[in-house]
């Protein structure tokens, strides 16, 4: 098997990509950051955290209370979609988050 060289330009265009895409998630990370930055924002993705993640924890409680081995594996599985890479969890975490925060800003004038 023969190992294909890279040129030292081809390594410098992955390198400015990567560095692109490492500086857009950054970005995005501090967007992130400076909307939940009041006390409020903070409460509200707590409690949509524990929410979407109820599932998982109610089987494993009820796994510990009664021993069936179905719950489980149900709560594992559950955990290991939504934790797995590319999957929607942590935007769909954030929009819900943002929309519940906007929605009570016109409710209450917060």
């Amino acid at each position: 098997m023969k190992l294909k060289s890279v040129s030292g330009r081809e390594m410098l265009r992955k390198k400015g990509i990567v560095r692109r895409l490492y500086d857009r998630a950054m970005r995005f990370i501090q967007w992130i950051f400076d909307q939940l930055k009041d006390r409020l924002s903070i409460a509200i993705f707590i409690f949509v955290l524990i929410v979407m993640y109820s599932p998982c924890w109610l089987c494993m409680l009820l796994y510990s209370i009664f021993g069936f081995p179905t719950l489980l594996a149900v709560s594992t599985a559950y955990m290991a979609f939504w934790a797995g890479p590319f999957t929607p969890f942590f935007p769909m975490c954030f929009a819900i988050t943002f929309a519940l925060r906007k929605l009570l800003g016109k409710l209450f004038k917060v």
